[in-house]
């Protein structure tokens, strides 16, 4: 028993250090995403969904299997960038809505201004 489990904490890090590096590009896309979206650069934002998307398709098949296959200390230590990346996804989503929020509301200013101009446009005209 004892050589399956060093077998597989010696096979671990390996999995280990390949999910930190998908989990640290992920982490930097994140934080560029967000930089964006609050610099109202959504466009710029939005090229790099793909890519988040990319490394999140990495990630998930290990993270399915990588904590029930590892000891408590490799999942623990697997785990630690998580909470950083649960983070990063809150206030994106916070930044998106905030974002959202403002768009709706300028979208709604610009429809009541063409709707005032079309009333008193055709009043104008009139003779």
């Amino acid at each position: 028993m004892n050589g399956t489990q060093s077998g597989k904490r010696a096979s671990d890090p390996g999995v280990a250090a390949g999910e930190r590096l998908a989990l640290d590009r992920l982490r930097r896309l994140l934080e560029r995403q967000l930089e964006l979206v609050q610099k109202g650069s959504l466009a710029a934002a939005v090229e790099l969904f793909d890519q988040t998307d990319q490394c999140v398709r990495e990630i998930a098949p290990a993270r399915r299997c990588g904590p029930a296959g590892a000891g408590e200390q490799d999942s623990a230590s697997a785990s630690e960038p998580w909470p950083e990346i649960e983070r990063l996804y809150r206030e994106l989503s916070v930044a998106l809505t905030a974002q959202q929020t403002e768009v709706s509301a300028a979208l709604n200013t610009i429809h009541r201004g063409r709707k005032a101009l079309q009333t008193y446009g055709s009043c104008l005209s009139s003779p």
